[in-house]
C-alpha cells in the first residue's frame, strides 16, 4: 500500500515539474514582456533551466522505486555531507570572485568528483580532462555564443 502511495506522490511531483517547465518555456518563447531588443542571452538561460526542469520531471515521473530504496536514500544523507557541500558552495562562490569562473569551476568540480567517487585517484586523468573540457565548453557557450557577462576575477 505505501509503495503505491510513494509512486503516486512521485508521479504528482513529476507532473508538477513538467507543467511548470512547459509553462515557463512557453512564457520565455512567446511572451512579449521580454521586449524585442532582448538578445538570445537573456532568454537562453531561463530556457536551459526550464528544459532541465522538464527532464527532471520526466525522470521523476517515470522512475519506480520501492520503500526500501527510498529509506536507503534518506539514511545515506547525513549532516556532515550537508555541511561539507554547503561549505564547498560558499568556497565556490568566493573562488569565482577571486580566481575566476573557469579555474574555480574546474577546482570545484574536481573536489566534488573526488568526494563522490569511490576511488578518485584511480581515474584522475579522466576526471581532470572531463572537468576541464566541460568547464571550457560551458564558459565558451555562455561568454562567446550567448554573450552573457561573467564575473570578472580579482586575480586572473
Amino acid at each position: 500500500m505505501s509503495t503505491n502511495k510513494n509512486i503516486t506522490q512521485d508521479r504528482i511531483v513529476g507532473l508538477v515539474l513538467i507543467i511548470l517547465s512547459i509553462s515557463g518555456l512557453l512564457y520565455t518563447i512567446f511572451s512579449s514582456s521580454w521586449g524585442s531588443n532582448v538578445g538570445m542571452g537573456a532568454k537562453a538561460l531561463p530556457q536551459i533551466y526550464f528544459t532541465l526542469l522538464f527532464l527532471t520531471g520526466i525522470s521523476i515521473f517515470l522512475k519506480k522505486r520501492s520503500d526500501e530504496q527510498q529509506n536507503e536514500e534518506i539514511n545515506s544523507v547525513i549532516i556532515q555531507s550537508v555541511i561539507i557541500f554547503t561549505f564547498l558552495g560558499v568556497f565556490y562562490f568566493i573562488a569565482i570572485l577571486v580566481i575566476g569562473l573557469v579555474i574555480a569551476t574546474i577546482l570545484y568540480s574536481i573536489i566534488i568528483y573526488c568526494l563522490l567517487t569511490v576511488k578518485p585517484l584511480k581515474n584522475w586523468k579522466i576526471i581532470l580532462i572531463s572537468v576541464s573540457l566541460g568547464t571550457l565548453i560551458i564558459w565558451g557557450l555562455f561568454s562567446k555564443i550567448i554573450r552573457i557577462t561573467l564575473p570578472q576575477p580579482l586575480i586572473f
